[in-house]
């Protein structure tokens, strides 16, 4: 009974392919021409009457009771994919795909990569190409671009003839190896964008860069160990910098920019903005810079303000002299009350009441330390009177540990009253007599002083006595030590006319080793006499050749950067050894100019 229509309906079933395949011959000679216009009905070989549109794909059918899908995990899923496909080409660090090549580590990066590229149908560019135990793996960006590569599995043939695996899968970005040669890359694509002239170094998409793109080297400056590199390269060849560019670099946290707060004393510009900086916290790190512009804007920070001055405030309680922000001159600050903490005065080199006075005490101490640096320290019996007085104190820093003397060459004759608490003893080590003092001088270690680390104080002058102490730094000589450590020395005179000149009747010694700042003092260029500064085109090559050989025996330098330094200061050899003291102050001076070349 049931039988008839159910193999009628099975019958309809049987025709469907019939019935679209009809729809789209329709479509094809509607959409040619081939049929009138006005007709939009479609009709089956049942006559059954398809109303729907041209546009609505024909395989499946409309189901208007059907449930309706919501946002859960798989269709979100799918929107994401969808969006991520849809940026991938955009945003170079929104996908990428990790390209592992099993065994690639034998057959090489030239035949990998050539093979790769020849046979993928869409260019790309291989990223931090690497090997992991014996696979070969690169990194590239795009969808697109991935699904290409993913083509070419298993239709490469290998120099052994098997067939090349291309194996392909998401990932997050590559974590970049910093090595020498990628530092060295680093460094010259920075100073690409260095200008000179005005002292900006501009690293904003600093991962985007061209040269670096095109050697498939991907280093964002939002990895830590990337930006580390970069500062220590600002900190050893540009500590000069004035204004530095940090946009459009996915930055978190300012962490490893510290060090550049303590050597980068000029730096005044400092722009971070479309970065990922969401706490005015972060910029803690940098306090302690003197800056005059900063550029925040299109940071998360910036929307945690209800108002412009709220805003302004905050970033001026980390750097209180910045007088323009996000482009905007800002008015000038308010200050109700001076720094809370204390602020030394500047040091004196000397100080003398008078030009007399200078020039007494000046011929009174090169009088002194020529006999006292010689190798016969006798003829400072002159020097002293019968009934002087003298000690010597020494005391160790910590530095005293490190270096080789030690100082145990002045320990049994030390009279430091902190240590030497038995009174025979302080007794003892009290010399008393110009015979008993220049004994114990001739005791002592030879010694060669600096005498432009000399600073001289008079401390009292009268018609009877004065009285003046002068310090500086020494080095022992004919020492058995091959890396003589320096010693500086705080030495007070007291003298009294006599004669045609002066008596030191009272005098305290005291010694410890110099400090790291002291350390450069054989280092610094001494004045030297030098004929009168000419222009560089009156001088003969002969003569600037001699001056070369003269500035690099005093600073040390090599030949190559001793020219260097001469030349920029136009051949005048006082202001290039000014420029060149200065410059070694603040160690700017590469360590590559005392190399020997």
């Amino acid at each position: 009974m049931f039988s008839r229509p159910y193999f009628q309906h099975d019958d309809r079933e049987d025709n469907r392919h019939v019935r679209i395949m009809g729809r789209r011959q329709q479509r094809f000679q509607y959409k040619h021409g081939y049929k009138d216009k006005g007709s939009h009905s479609l009709v089956d070989k049942d006559g059954d009457t398809d109303m729907s549109s041209l546009d609505r794909p024909s395989h499946s059918r409309f189901k208007p009771y059907k449930a309706r899908q919501r946002f859960g995990k798989k269709y979100g899923r799918d929107i994401r994919n969808s969006l991520r496909n849809s940026q991938a080409d955009t945003d170079p660090e929104y996908t990428w795909y990790r390209i592992s090549i099993p065994h690639g580590k034998k057959m090489g990066k030239t035949f990998v990569l050539k093979s790769i590229t020849s046979s993928c149908k869409v260019p790309f560019t291989p990223y931090n190409y690497e090997i992991h135990n014996a696979n070969a793996v690169f990194y590239v960006t795009g969808y697109q671009t991935a699904n290409a590569i993913k083509d070419v599995h298993k239709r490469i043939t290998t120099p052994d003839g098997f067939k090349m695996s291309v194996n392909v899968t998401e990932s997050p970005p590559p974590i970049p190896s910093i090595d020498e040669g990628i530092s060295e890359k680093i460094k010259t694509v920075m100073s690409k964008h260095y200008d000179s002239m005005i002292h900006k170094l501009d690293l904003s998409t600093f991962h985007s860069d061209n040269d670096l793109c095109q050697e498939g080297i991907y280093v964002p400056l939002s990895r830590r160990n990337v930006m580390s590199c970069v500062v220590q390269i600002i900190k050893e060849h540009i500590p000069l910098i004035q204004q530095l560019d940090l946009s459009k670099n996915r930055l978190n946290n300012l962490e490893d920019l510290a060090p550049l707060v303590t050597v980068c004393k000029n730096l005044k510009i400092l722009i971070l903005k479309n970065n990922k900086l969401k706490r005015m916290a972060v910029l803690d790190a940098l306090k302690g810079l003197d800056l005059v512009e900063l550029t925040l804007d299109g940071n998360p920070l910036c929307d945690n303000y209800k108002d412009q001055s709220t805003y302004i405030s905050a970033v001026r309680e980390k750097f209180p002299k910045i007088i323009k922000l996000d482009g905007q001159d800002l008015p000038a600050p308010i200050l109700f009350s001076l720094e809370t903490h204390e602020v030394l005065p500047s040091s004196k080199e000397s100080s003398f009441p008078s030009e007399d006075v200078k020039n007494i005490v000046v011929q009174f101490l090169e009088q002194y330390y020529t006999i006292y640096d010689s190798s016969d320290r006798q003829p400072l019996l002159e020097a002293y009177h019968d009934q002087a007085m003298f000690s010597m104190s020494v005391v160790r820093n910590a530095q005293s540990h490190r270096d080789g003397g030690k100082l145990q060459d002045y320990i049994s004759d030390s009279r430091n009253l902190m240590r030497v608490l038995d009174p025979n003893l302080r007794h003892k080590l009290l010399r008393q007599g110009k015979l008993s003092i220049v004994s114990a001088l001739s005791e002592m270690p030879k010694t060669q002083h600096d005498p432009n680390s000399f600073t001289v104080d008079v401390s009292y002058v009268s018609q009877a006595l004065m009285c003046f102490t002068v310090t500086g730094v020494f080095k022992e000589v004919n020492s058995k030590i091959n890396n003589v450590p320096l010693r500086t020395f705080s030495r007070t005179f007291v003298v009294i006319p006599q004669g045609q000149g002066f008596s030191i009747i009272n005098e305290m010694l005291y010694i410890t080793n110099a400090t790291a700042g002291q350390n450069k003092a054989y280092k610094m260029v001494a004045p030297t006499p030098t004929p009168s500064p000419a222009p560089s085109n009156e001088r003969t090559a002969e003569e600037q050749q001699q001056m070369v050989i003269e500035f690099s025996k005093q600073t040390g330098m090599n030949f190559d950067f001793s020219a260097k330094c001469l030349d920029e200061n136009d051949w005048d050899f006082q202001k290039a050894a000014t420029v060149f003291q200065t410059l070694n102050e603040r160690g700017s001076i590469p360590v590559e100019a005392f190399q020997k070349t």
